[in-house]
């Protein structure tokens, strides 16, 4: 707890930290009554302490929720809240936004190092809801929402770039109400839509054109799909033409995916062989002095858990309860049987993720859902095929480019 120069009470510390004292100790009504000013920051981002799961978006926003109530009637709290290209889905979800207004709420997006208040994020996510409206009334399939959405985002407008502040181009709220974006800010336009429909998303980096990347988990029973892919919308959109060619691209068909980084370490890979072979090259280099194959096994093993939670929440956390040794930065050290613990839990993963690295979604596929969607939102019939044959015409022009880039 410190002061600033205008002598007010400050509180720069996990909210998570903050909340028990102040649900517990008796003088922390009396200190916020007697003091003008608090400023609490909320902090987004994973705590090193396993205790702390802010990776888990849905309970970092049940904890926003406890502070909020809790400190409900005290005038002049400022609230700092960390947020990234995930938070304003989850805020959408949980109603965090429709809060008490007695208090001030600031929202500083750290990767850009930009500062947003309540006003500015309300605005964005009414937008954003309001593109989904039609989407979200239909009965469309996670597919062909997923072809829907793809094809507004690639169609959202001409690449914009500000100049005197590179990173609006990238922010979801910039884009929304300035109509600044550039490759980045595709995919987090494309991140923030499928993660209000539905559609589990995380921005990864990848060397296909040597932007960022997105990485889908779709699923849909109706077109027999289980996969996990990558997208590149402003590839499409730069193409000038109805091109779906980057809309859905399995992991083993990047051919340019083998750079040793996190994502292509526990996604390219066909056997349990292969898996480990990927986390000991990994591991080999991550190592430095002050730090052991052990311990680096344990947190990476702990990563690939906050990967699941961001993919699929339901498996991550059953693995996450299962092994909780993973969560103990010091039990783990002195079990005798850690390795074989991992090596239970790494086949558990690759059980999970085997099948969904190269399941490869067919063009007959692609073009029925395409035809589907278009159908289920009262498209005109002539108009449906005409956008049907153009679109076969457009994709089948870049095909060859692409197979030889990819």
């Amino acid at each position: 707890m410190i002061s600033d120069s205008r002598g007010e009470t400050i509180i720069k510390a996990d909210f998570l930290v903050i909340l028990p004292i102040l649900e517990k100790d008796k003088w922390s009504k009396r200190m916020f009554g007697n003091k003008k000013h608090f400023y609490i920051s909320i902090n987004y981002t994973f705590n090193e302490d396993p205790n702390y799961y802010l990776y888990d978006k849905d309970l970092f926003c049940d904890e926003i929720k406890k502070l909020v109530d809790f400190t409900r009637g005290f005038k002049d709290l400022t609230f700092e809240i960390e947020i990234d290209e995930y938070s304003l889905a989850f805020f959408n979800k949980h109603k965090i936004l429709e809060f008490d207004d007695s208090n001030n709420y600031i929202f500083k997006y750290v990767k850009y190092d930009k500062v947003y208040d309540k006003k500015t994020l309300i605005n964005t996510n009414n937008r954003l809801n309001y593109i989904l409206e039609f989407i979200n009334k239909s009965n469309l399939s996670n597919y062909e929402k997923y072809l829907c959405i793809y094809n507004m985002v690639k169609e959202y407008g001409k690449k914009k770039i500000n100049k005197k502040d590179l990173s609006s181009s990238k922010s979801i709220f910039d884009i929304v109400l300035k109509n600044y974006i550039d490759r980045d800010g595709y995919n987090n336009l494309l991140l923030d839509l499928l993660n209000r429909v539905g559609i589990n998303s995380v921005i990864i980096d990848s060397n296909i054109n040597d932007n960022s990347k997105l990485l889908i988990y779709l699923k849909d029973e109706k077109y027999n799909i289980n996969g996990m892919y990558l997208a590149d919308p402003y590839s499409d959109y730069a193409s000038k033409k109805n091109l779906l060619n980057y809309h859905l691209i399995t992991y083993k068909s990047n051919k340019n995916n083998t750079n040793n980084n996190f994502y292509n370490t526990i996604i390219n890979f066909d056997t349990t062989d292969e898996l480990y072979d990927n986390i000991s090259d990994y591991l080999q280099k991550e190592i430095n002095k002050s730090s052991s194959f052990k311990s680096k096994l344990h947190h990476f093993c702990r990563n690939i858990i906050m990967f699941l939670c961001k993919i699929d929440k339901e498996f991550g956390n059953k693995l996450r309860e299962k092994y909780t040794i993973l969560f103990d930065r010091d039990l783990y050290y002195k079990k005798d049987d850690f390795f074989e613990i991992v090596a239970n839990f790494l086949d558990e993963y690759y059980q999970f993720m085997h099948d969904k690295n190269n399941n490869i979604v067919d063009k007959n596929t692609t073009l029925l859902a395409y035809k589907n969607m278009l159908k289920s939102l009262n498209t005109d019939d002539y108009l449906v095929e005409k956008i049907i044959n153009k679109t076969v015409k457009d994709n089948e022009k870049k095909e060859k480019q692409i197979n030889k880039r990819c």
